[in-house]
């Protein structure tokens, strides 16, 4: 018989071991082979054992992909490579890495985008993120958030100030994120409001009380 002869083991790069990637889709990116390596399989499995594969590609003429599918937000995963050559020879299947995935960013609900409540202490809702332990509400003058007039934590999926917001008749503009094991998440998407601007309290003047 001839004894194969396959390309070496490539080495992983990245994602590093245990490392939270801020995309879905993020760079695998691994060593080249020697002994001419013409392909390399690479495997995402979300269990050590490689019994749950979500993903499972060949790769030519690169020792880096970028999935085209996004993966899961909030989760483990685990991944390894394999090289093949022409012949058909094939290395042993590297080390076995994880990595983890962010939190999803939260859904605003309400205020709508554009909305002037008819109070200056409007309610601010947005969806449950699964597994995050608090949200971080924000809110500023400008969209860019380069200032706030409001950074808040909350353990709520929902916030109601117990102060008026400011400035009154002013447009405001806020966003959420969610924290957790796996957090912070993306920033949610930023909305815009018109503050309420109404008149203010009369103060009584007779009869006295």
């Amino acid at each position: 018989l001839t004894n194969a002869n396959p390309p070496t083991v490539p080495l992983l790069l990245s994602p590093a071991a245990g490392f939270l990637v801020t995309g879905y889709m993020p760079l695998f990116d691994w060593s080249d082979s020697t002994n001419s390596p013409d392909r390399y399989r690479v495997q995402i499995a979300t269990n050590n054992t490689f019994t749950a594969i979500v993903m499972a590609q060949t790769i030519s003429g690169a020792s880096n992909w970028t999935p085209a599918v996004p993966l899961a937000p909030n989760t483990t995963y685990y991944w390894r490579v394999q090289a093949e050559s022409a012949a058909g020879h094939y290395s042993n299947w590297t080390g076995t890495r994880s990595f983890r995935t962010r939190l999803a960013a939260p859904s605003l609900i309400v205020p709508e985008s554009g909305e002037t409540p008819l109070t200056t202490r409007p309610l601010f809702d947005w969806d449950n993120v699964t597994s995050a332990t608090s949200y971080t509400l924000q809110l500023s003058t400008n969209s860019a958030f380069t200032t706030t007039t409001l950074s808040v934590n909350t353990s709520a999926s929902a916030y109601l100030p117990p102060a008026d917001l400011t400035p009154r008749g002013a447009a405001l503009y806020w966003r959420v994120q969610a924290n957790g094991g796996n957090g912070p998440s993306e920033w949610s998407e930023v909305r815009s409001l018109t503050n309420a601007n109404p008149p203010t309290v009369p103060l009584l003047l007779s009869p006295a009380a």
